[in-house]
């Protein structure tokens, strides 16, 4: 089963029942859920709800977010693009993430601290 994330973009936090089970997202967090039950909870909360003051109770701004490479692999697309390690994938956004991945494990190594070393001793004559 393939997951998505579901992001809740809205400054509010979204509080609601799905299947009979509670759900909560804070606002600007996401959750994973499989990708059909992600279209069913998105399609049953459409609507906008506005209390007395005219501000929003339950936030709209609810999106699915999936992974191109899962994507691609779903629709059986060929192994086109190749990072410079020798990894295979099938979209530029895959590639993209792959080799900033690859950024910040090279930034941690070289930010890490050096070794202290020993000097040798002087011989004496």
């Amino acid at each position: 089963m393939a997951f998505v994330k579901v992001w809740n973009d809205s400054q509010i936090d979204f509080v609601g029942k799905f299947k009979d089970k509670a759900i909560n997202i804070g606002s600007g967090k996401f959750i994973e859920m499989g990708r059909a039950e992600a279209h069913t909870f998105l399609s049953e909360y459409s609507t906008v709800r506005i209390n007395g003051a005219g501000k929003h109770q339950m936030p709209k701004m609810l999106r699915m977010d999936e992974d191109p490479e899962i994507k691609a692999t779903r629709y059986n697309q060929p192994l086109k693009y190749k990072a410079f390690d020798g990894t295979m994938f099938r979209t530029t956004q895959g590639l993209q993430r792959h080799e900033e991945l690859l950024q910040t494990q090279s930034k941690e190594v070289d930010n890490a601290k050096p070794k202290k070393r020993r000097t040798a001793p002087t011989p004496t004559i």
